[in-house]
């Protein structure tokens, strides 16, 4: 029996609810991601004694974590932000229980649930509501005040929202128009839209002759460069957000001159700080970790991740296109330590798993 016929002996639908938990952005309005892995955790059931692999990567990295805080001095920051990693570490656990056992369900749950958030963010918007009160939501306004951009916490599982599954064309093309519309005109993210071209186009690079490749290389190259022009039309801002995450990573490696132990789990610095409630989260994410854990914990971190995703994939090949994925995250965005980009890394490469696979294929 394989790993996945193991793992789908002790699963069912259940699971999936913690997908759909962490994957549904008005439900993250009001408590955060991690918030629901104790309920991920009840639902597992005997799934989760048949994933010891996930479960002993999990408890290593937590270990070092702990060890690694031992000799660390307190920051004011310090549980906060390592219970925050345990959170996600168990995270990982419970994502790779349903997509080891029902990937399929899984995707499609995620695309559907990608075009509803991007049907309400659009709404929301449109009738100037008021959200700015609640979490899961970064809004970007002018000097009047007026919101010129909307980037929603889930924003990356659209990345991999495919809807190939949909029967009739003119509801796929509908569909994926108001997930790009969302992504080009509101949250105008280049890495989010970058790794949405990539996502479909992988297996046309990876695979097949020489001519098809340069094809599918120039193709996406010409997608890419038009679609960054759009979102440059829309974002005033791109050159002040590139400068920011400059800054941010010449200063954090100004502080790597303790690579060991680091400067301890929440350090923060000032400099650099944005976020008000985490300042120890910024753009440059992975580099920071390193600051504050220490080079030793973070590769012990990475590794565990890669052999976790490695769980999630067909071939190494795959697995290591996932992991650079997600690791290339972590020096755009403050928030890589979330179960939606774990599983927004796990979703993608699909056809590069399964080639010609029209449910994974795009709609357009």
């Amino acid at each position: 029996m394989d790993k996945v016929e193991k793992v789908r002996s002790g699963t069912s639908h259940r699971q999936l609810i913690f997908i759909g938990l962490i994957s549904f952005w008005p439900t993250l309005l009001l408590v955060s991601q991690k918030a629901m892995v104790p309920v991920g955790l009840l639902l597992t059931g005997k799934g989760f004694r048949r994933i010891l692999p996930e479960m002993a990567l999990v408890a290593l990295t937590i270990i070092g974590g702990l060890v690694v805080m031992f000799y660390q001095k307190p920051t004011e920051y310090m549980w906060a932000h390592f219970f925050g990693f345990v959170g996600f570490a168990l995270s990982v656990v419970l994502i790779n229980i349903a997509v080891i056992a029902q990937r399929e369900k899984a995707h499609r749950l995620i695309s559907i649930l990608g075009l509803v958030n991007s049907a309400l963010a659009i709404s929301v918007y449109a009738l100037q509501l008021d959200l700015g009160t609640l979490r899961g939501l970064n809004i970007i306004a002018d000097e009047f005040g007026d919101a010129t951009r909307m980037f929603i916490e889930t924003a990356s599982l659209l990345a991999v929202c495919s809807l190939g599954f949909v029967k009739r064309p003119i509801f796929r093309y509908v569909g994926t128009l108001v997930v790009l519309g969302y992504l080009v005109f509101l949250a105008k993210s280049l890495f989010v839209l970058f790794l949405y071209v990539l996502n479909r186009y992988a297996d046309r690079i990876l695979r097949g002759g020489v001519a098809r490749r340069v094809v599918a290389v120039f193709t996406v190259t010409l997608i890419v460069l038009l679609v960054s022009l759009e979102v440059l039309v829309y974002r005033s801002d791109i050159a002040l957000s590139v400068g920011l995450k400059l800054l941010q990573l010449q200063t954090v490696t100004d502080y790597l001159d303790r690579p060991l132990a680091g400067y301890g789990w929440g350090y923060v610095i000032d400099a650099v700080a944005s976020k008000t409630e985490q300042p120890y989260q910024v753009e440059m994410q992975l580099p920071m970790l390193v600051v504050q854990t220490g080079l030793p914990f973070v590769l012990l971190f990475v590794g565990a991740l890669l052999l976790a995703i490695r769980r999630t994939s067909a071939s190494w090949r795959t697995a290591w296109m996932r992991w650079i994925t997600f690791v290339a995250a972590g020096f755009v965005n403050p928030w890589l330590l979330l179960p939606s980009w774990y599983l927004t890394a796990v979703l993608m490469y699909d056809n590069l798993d399964h080639p010609g696979d029209e449910k994974n294929s795009t709609a357009l």
